[in-house]
């Protein structure tokens, strides 16, 4: 599934048509749509241990969460596909030297980890659905689906 968001585009759902009603703005408070602009596809579970190797996005970079705006577009965006895909969601991160880095060897700073975490069963993040899109660390032989962030080069 490949997903483009540019501009002044609405937040949708990657999985049915959306109603332009209002009433998810009126009820999330939303008074501006912000500019995010996001590429991406969401690909199939795998093992956690495969997902963070370079080969897994290639020309591209699992996606960034690092900021509340981009935490509640993934949550809606992937609200719906648990019925597909029953895992958590493979995210950039790395615990590098004991601080959690992004790819670029920034670090993050944007972190909502599960009570008790994190837990140290890995060095990697999970975004799980089901406890409202917080992080863990997850045991590498679960599987995790993910997202592939296509940069813009500007």
């Amino acid at each position: 599934m490949f997903i483009a968001v540019k501009g002044e585009s609405r937040l949708i759902s990657a999985h049915r048509q959306p109603d332009y009603d209002n009433k998810y703005e009126v009820k999330n408070a939303i008074e501006s749509i912000i500019e995010l602009d996001l590429c991406y596809t969401l690909e199939p579970p795998t093992q956690v241990s495969i997902v963070y190797e370079d080969s897994v996005c290639p020309g591209s970079e699992l996606m960034r969460i690092d900021s509340n705006e981009r935490h509640e577009y993934i949550k809606l965006v992937t609200a719906d596909i648990g019925g597909v895909y029953n895992t958590g969601i493979c995210i950039q991160g790395k615990k590098i030297q004991g601080q959690w880095m992004y790819n670029d060897g920034s670090a993050m700073e944007f972190l909502r980890w599960q009570p008790g975490q994190p837990s140290g069963s890995s060095n990697y993040i999970v975004m799980v659905r089901r406890t409202n899109y917080q992080f863990r660390n997850p045991i590498l032989s679960v599987e995790c689906t993910y997202m592939c962030e296509y940069r813009s080069q500007n």
